[in-house]
């Protein structure tokens, strides 16, 4: 039998070590919100690579288990969809802002933001629409739009360190890989996503503290049964960007519009 002070003493010891772990982990993320701040204030460029993939779940006995609790699990059945992929572009400097995606449906959209205006470009088409800029808004956050999008794809890590009490290190020393072109340190998030269970691994590059991939996986639950999402993202960033790069220049051919064709 373990002696009393023995349990108290390991009882301690735990506790340090997750002291010392959280500790670790809120001044990585703080490093990593420092970082991203500074770039998102002096410009910044990134070419992102997105892909999304879905799995549904089905028991091929629920139905006869409802009619005979005896009856035997049956095998599960999974669905998995073909996934989607973007390729996708996101800049920032002297307030203007520029947002590409190109999608495996083959859309290719480029918008162009400079606060008064905003610029979208369907390349596929070589159509464009112009329309008021609506006013950014003061607090960053998820939402609609180009500012949503900027959230979800960059501007999250600005407040990244609000993240420590649902961070932790999992590995500070994984190799370069086709992912991540340098050392990277691997981290676990769990993000509350509409009360849905939801748990990111991010990587971070070691030397630069910038986020080079991330896989998110999700559980969605619906009528149809459960769904498991997975999202990975690798960035790549860019040099800052030249002024030239947030003018729109579109094709001689190209006609303004009031909007688009319909995708089906």
């Amino acid at each position: 039998m373990t002696p009393r002070w023995a349990r108290l003493s390991l009882a301690a010891l735990s506790c340090l070590v997750l002291a010392d772990s959280h500790d670790e982990s809120g001044e990585l993320l703080r490093q990593i919100a420092t970082v991203c701040r500074g770039i998102y204030t002096q410009g910044y460029a990134v070419d992102i690579l997105r892909h999304q993939i879905s799995r549904r779940k089905y028991n091929t006995g629920s139905m006869a288990a409802q009619q005979d609790r005896s009856a035997l699990p049956m095998p599960t059945v999974n669905l998995e969809s073909d996934g989607a992929n973007d390729r996708i572009v996101l800049a920032r400097s002297s307030g203007k802002m520029r947002f590409e995606r190109k999608n495996s449906a083959g859309e290719d959209w480029d918008w162009r933001a400079d606060g008064q205006s905003v610029i979208c470009y369907r390349r596929d088409l070589n159509l464009y629409t112009e329309t008021p800029a609506d006013p950014w808004p003061e607090r960053l956050g998820p939402g609609p739009g180009l500012p949503g999008e900027e959230w979800k794809y960059f501007a999250k890590f600005l407040a990244i360190e609000d993240m420590t009490d649902h961070a932790q290190i999992l590995k500070d020393d994984v190799p370069p890989d086709r992912f991540c072109d340098g050392a990277s340190t691997l981290i676990t998030l769990i993000l509350a996503e509409d009360q849905e269970p939801a748990r990111e691994l991010l990587r971070v590059l070691t030397r630069s503290h910038l986020p080079c991939h991330s896989t998110i996986i999700r559980t969605r639950v619906s009528r149809a049964g459960p769904m498991e999402q997975t999202e990975t993202i690798t960035w790549r960033f860019r040099p800052r960007p030249e002024p030239s790069f947030f003018v729109f220049a579109p094709h001689k051919r190209a006609k303004k519009v009031k909007g688009f064709p319909r995708s089906f």
